[in-house]
């Protein structure tokens, strides 16, 4: 049986451009070194998203994945989305960690 998808839309403030536009040099130096590394070995731009996925140590801000998205060539949405995914993620593990799994 064929099954039916779902499109899940995310409204976003009105005022998204203003909303943490700052970012973190130092963390950006390190995703830059992934930018620069992929395109040098061919990946496509989504492989450093996952690259990154495996470095929570960075603990990367909104405006950190609105630089990432733009120096990745992406729409400031893109960042957003990544770093609302993101939390998903950590509260998900959160909950996880305190039911002992």
């Amino acid at each position: 049986m064929k099954q039916k998808r779902l499109r899940v839309v995310e409204i976003v403030p009105a005022d998204f451009a203003e909303f943490d536009t700052d970012y973190n040099e130092h963390k950006l130096y390190i995703v830059q070194q992934l930018i620069d590394f992929g395109e040098l070995k061919g990946y496509k731009r989504g492989w450093v998203y996952h690259q990154i996925t495996e470095l929570p140590e960075l603990d990367l801000s909104l405006g950190d994945w609105r630089e990432i998205a733009r120096r990745l060539g992406y729409k400031a949405g893109w960042g957003w989305y990544k770093w609302k995914e993101i939390q998903g993620d950590m509260v998900g593990e959160s909950v996880d960690n305190a039911i002992g799994q």
